[in-house]
């Protein structure tokens, strides 16, 4: 072989070499694109994945709150006062801690505070005001379910004061 041949040989190899490259640059860019749009999409179904896992823990956590569904005040025959109160659970997670507070605002004696219902212990700490005229109550560890509130004065109590700790806000 002579000269010239061998550098049209190698002409075509450098040819060959060259669009040899070129495909695997376009491969390389074009594969690459693949790949990061999979990524991306993976990326994003971890993300609502994960979207969603947190909703339900937050909604597994959600704190259980009270609503005042009625309240009544009724004379009674023998002059005492009965104030009546019926609570309700807005959430169905436990409670750690339920206080309810009753307060007259005219010294009206508190002779009863009961607290019922199918899910409040037996347990309770209780506070009194030295002159009887303020009362609550502390449960720990509640679970949902409705109260009833039982209060009986002396005389009409006047301005009351009712304290519900978790009260739903509305």
């Amino acid at each position: 072989m002579n000269f010239g041949a061998w550098q049209t040989a190698c002409n075509i190899i450098v040819l060959i070499c060259g669009f040899l490259v070129v495909i695997g640059g376009f491969g390389s860019y074009y594969f690459g694109k693949k790949l990061d749009e999979s990524k991306d999409n993976l990326f994003l179904e971890k993300e609502n994945k994960l979207k969603s896992q947190i909703e339900t823990l937050s909604e597994k956590t959600k704190k259980t709150a009270f609503k005042i569904a009625s309240n009544n005040i009724d004379a009674m025959p023998d002059g005492t006062y009965e104030i009546t109160l019926k609570l309700i659970p807005v959430g169905k997670n436990v409670v750690p801690m339920l206080t309810i507070s009753f307060e007259t605002g005219n010294e009206a004696i508190i002779k009863k505070f009961d607290v019922s219902g199918p899910t409040v212990p037996i347990m309770s700490y209780d506070r009194t005001s030295k002159d009887l005229t303020a009362k609550s109550k502390e449960y720990r560890t509640i679970k949902p379910g409705e109260i009833r509130v039982k209060i009986i004065t002396d005389k009409a109590p006047g301005k009351i004061h009712i304290g519900i700790d978790p009260l739903q806000k509305e």
